[in-house]
């Protein structure tokens, strides 16, 4: 007796993205006088042309390809200005911390330079 398989589903995995710094728009079709990159795009349908590596974008090209698509993309954008929002509080203190992490572990070095 043969037991039925299931069928299983696959989805499209996304490559890693090289670590160089590319801040330009990887959109082939892109014709923007501004072409710094400002945001990526993970969705199978933005990356399917790119060998399935997510897509860095430039703020029109961004726009353009997100504007009317019938599924959210898996994107992700730098912050506008944070002076001013919600999350002002939240990232002065995190600063803050950072700073004091930062100087408590040069003080600590330069006790064993002396």
């Amino acid at each position: 007796m043969v037991e039925r398989e299931k069928k299983v589903t696959t989805r499209a995995i996304c490559n890693p993205m090289a670590t160089t710094d590319n801040v330009v728009c990887q959109n082939r079709a892109c014709e923007s006088t501004n072409r710094l990159a400002v945001g990526t795009c993970f969705s199978e349908d933005c990356i399917r042309s790119h060998h399935y590596v997510p897509l860095r974008l430039c703020q029109e090209c961004f726009t353009a390809l997100h504007t009317e698509t019938a599924t959210t993309h898996m994107r992700h954008s730098g912050m506008t200005c944070a002076w001013g929002s919600p999350l002002e509080r939240d990232i002065v203190e995190a600063i803050v911390k950072l700073l004091k992490e930062t100087s408590g572990n040069l003080e600590g070095q330069q006790t064993f330079l002396i």
